[in-house]
């Protein structure tokens, strides 16, 4: 039965969780949602840290699709792109979870992805 809640949780919860509209403009600029080159990776920053607030016990944010930091060919041009595009997210990110007391996670792992573990609930 614990188990049917907890789907019927997570499904009622989602929309919520997704729905940034009543995001401040201050948070829109802290993750850089209004520059094309950031925008989406920004989006899915801001969504890592609506799931932690919300508990989720785990979160991964990936960068673009399929081998998109392979680089080996044109790494003087793919790299710069990269960067540009998670720098500033990925630094709004961190600066946002610190400032609601949300940055004491368990694994913090950037490669192809990042993987985000919220601080475990007492």
């Amino acid at each position: 039965m614990q188990s049917f809640e907890l789907a019927f949780r997570m499904q009622t919860e989602a929309p919520s969780a997704v729905d940034v509209s009543g995001e401040s403009q201050a948070t829109r600029k802290l993750y850089e949602l209004d520059d094309k080159p950031t925008r989406n990776f920004g989006m899915r920053c801001l969504l890592v840290r609506r799931f932690i607030e919300r508990r989720v016990r785990f979160v991964q944010v990936t960068h673009g699709e399929n081998n998109k930091w392979d680089h080996h060919e044109n790494l003087q041009r793919d790299l710069p792109i990269n960067c540009r595009e998670i720098d500033k997210p990925v630094a709004g990110l961190i600066k946002d979870l610190k400032a609601r007391g949300l940055l004491e996670m368990k694994h913090w792992y950037s490669g192809e992805e990042s993987l985000v573990a919220p601080p475990q609930s007492s």
